[in-house]
């Protein structure tokens, strides 16, 4: 078995144990925790995701969010292609129906642009405090999330319990800003970045541009290049087994150059320290 697929199967064993009572009280303190957060009360277009079985309850936030006047937003799932269309609606009671694997989604198709949304109500099975999370397997949220703005906050709902050291991830996966549960709000990254302690950013921006400073390090060497693994700040190397014998870091998701972990590994040609720019000189580094 799989480490994702085990660590899948013994958290939602744990998130299907609790009783009824306990997952209510649990989702009704993470919903005063959400409806606190400063982001969530700028935000005026929001997508939640249906609840389902044993997952966080979104129920009651959908109704009061609605209650407040701003535009809710609910998944609809094209099961044939494995997509996700966003779609508003403007009554809980009125505008739902059960959809694929009987999921509450919106009877009417009124779609919504996804760059256009203020934050992202995340489902997910297992999360780690560094936004990685892992949800039925299905990939649809991964896609959807590639159509977003870089600037669109995502925020994943959790039980405490289903919080783990380490979720596996690879270097297409788009992790959450900020986990809430019912003890707490955990910043995993700001806004616009994909990657905390990576090179690069956001994977829709490699580059940061318009929202990275330019990065200086200790003299004047990246340390996700020229480090040991040790050192590389923030960097995990990719599971075992989780790609391909191409390469010991090839990702078949994205092209030479582009990866938000690793983009040394892809260039043709390696950085030089003679080629990296001095600290604060405003020069960018140069291939050799």
């Amino acid at each position: 078995m799989s480490e994702k697929r085990s660590l899948r199967k013994d958290i939602l064993e744990q998130r299907n144990n609790q009783g009824s009572k306990e997952m209510m009280e649990k989702s009704k303190r993470i919903e005063e925790r959400l409806f606190e957060m400063a982001q969530f009360k700028e935000a005026q277009t929001i997508m939640f995701y249906a609840s389902f079985k044993s997952e966080v309850k979104t129920e009651s936030m959908i109704r009061k969010t609605l209650a407040l006047g701003k535009r809710v937003v609910l998944p609809i799932l094209e099961t044939q292609r494995g997509e996700l269309i966003a779609s508003r609606i403007q009554d809980f009671d009125e505008d739902l129906q059960p959809g694929a694997y009987g999921i509450l989604e919106p009877k009417q198709t009124q779609p919504v642009d996804p760059s256009k949304i203020n934050m992202v109500i995340l489902p997910g099975i297992v999360f780690d405090t560094r936004g990685h999370r892992l949800g039925y397997g299905g990939g649809c949220y991964d896609k959807f999330l590639n159509k977003i703005n870089s600037q669109t906050l995502l925020v994943g709902l959790a039980y405490e319990l289903q919080l783990a050291n380490e979720v596996p991830n690879e270097c297409h996966d788009i992790p959450a800003h900020k986990i809430v549960t019912e003890e707490r709000v955990i910043d995993c990254l700001p806004v616009g970045r994909h990657d905390k302690g990576g090179r690069f950013g956001d994977p829709r921006n490699p580059k940061g541009v318009g929202i990275h400073p330019q990065p200086t390090w200790a003299g004047g060497k990246d340390p996700a290049i020229f480090g040991s693994k040790a050192e590389r700040i923030g960097i995990s190397p990719p599971t075992p087994g989780s790609f391909p014998k191409k390469g010991k870091y090839h990702c078949p998701k994205r092209k030479r150059g582009t990866s938000p972990l690793y983009p040394h590994r892809y260039f043709p040609t390696l950085y030089t320290p003679t080629s990296l720019f001095t600290p604060g000189s405003g020069r960018k580094p140069h291939r050799a």
